[in-house]
């Protein structure tokens, strides 16, 4: 397995094209999915964090944020979102509304602690775009946000 790690990390730095990069980086964070109790491959979370903050391929960083609720390590995942919706993003970044509204997203598919994040931030008034505050103040409006995870609205 860890050679497996090893070629898909190799893969996601230096594949001949962004989607071939991010094919490999989502097939790492899914290959190593479950729970972080379950996953006995614990090197993935630091290696997400790695690639996250060593590649300036905007479709590689997107790939790793749309496929964050899968990371078994939630502590990494809700690092990196933690980021890119509080952070200025980097200027390779193309649409930078984009990823925060992905990145909310993510947060809201991450389970207890993605929804946490998204509580803290939403009280704090730290999510740097827009779009993504008024689409989390609406979830937090609605009840959505409350408890340890997604409330289906009333009807």
């Amino acid at each position: 397995m860890d050679a497996l790690i090893s070629g898909l990390d190799s893969i996601a730095r230096h594949g001949p094209t962004s989607e071939v990069k991010s094919a490999a980086v989502a097939i790492l964070i899914v290959m190593a999915g479950g729970t972080a109790a379950e996953s006995r491959h614990t090197q993935v979370g630091p290696l997400v964090l790695r690639l996250f903050d060593e590649m300036e391929d905007p479709a590689v960083r997107g790939s790793i944020v749309f496929v964050l609720p899968e990371l078994a390590d939630r502590s990494v995942a809700v690092r990196i979102l933690r980021r890119v919706l509080t952070e200025e993003p980097p200027p390779y970044v193309l649409d930078p509304a984009m990823e925060a509204r992905q990145a909310a997203s993510a947060a809201l598919g991450s389970g207890a602690p993605g929804l946490a994040l998204l509580r803290e931030l939403h009280a704090a008034g730290t999510i740097r775009d827009g779009s993504a505050r008024e689409w989390v103040a609406e979830l937090s409006a609605s009840g959505r946000l409350r408890g340890g995870g997604w409330v289906e609205p009333e009807r």
